[in-house]
């Protein structure tokens, strides 16, 4: 699978939100945080995301939103 660089960006994002323990994001939530005018922008990010098996969006809600992906850890835990 191979994201492009605003994928990523996105995919960390959702990441983070669920590390933090925050909901995912809304659409509009998205757009202010990327600082995109359209919420286009945001849903065909997410629908790349998805067709790539990267998150999985329950249809009709606005904030479901799981992530699929595993990431490879790089580095040393002490």
């Amino acid at each position: 699978m191979i994201l492009t660089r605003t994928q990523t960006a996105v995919l960390n994002f959702l990441i983070h939100c669920r590390a933090t323990g925050q909901p995912p994001p809304t659409i509009r939530e998205l757009c202010s945080f990327f600082g995109w005018s359209s919420p286009n922008a945001a849903a065909r990010h997410l629908a790349a995301l998805q067709r790539k098996r990267c998150i999985d969006i329950e249809p009709g809600k606005s904030r479901a939103i799981k992530i699929r992906a595993t990431l490879p850890v790089m580095g040393t835990i002490t």
